[in-house]
């Protein structure tokens, strides 16, 4: 099942983004993929779906 992230993607401009496991929420965000995915770890999500967010946000699939 896929999950339309695209309103809560678009507040995370030009960032890295750590998706929960089944990439249904946002789990955490950083300026780096490591500082994204030790939020998420820290947060109890040890197997994130990371990806950057373009500056200029639209619909994009994951």
């Amino acid at each position: 099942m896929s999950e339309d992230l695209s309103n809560t993607l678009s507040k995370y401009p030009n960032k890295w983004v750590a998706l929960s496991k089944d990439a249904s929420h946002v789990v955490s965000s950083g300026d780096s993929v490591k500082e994204a995915v030790e939020k998420a770890n820290r947060q109890g999500e040890n197997d994130p779906v990371v990806t950057k967010v373009p500056a200029e946000y639209s619909n994009f699939v994951l």
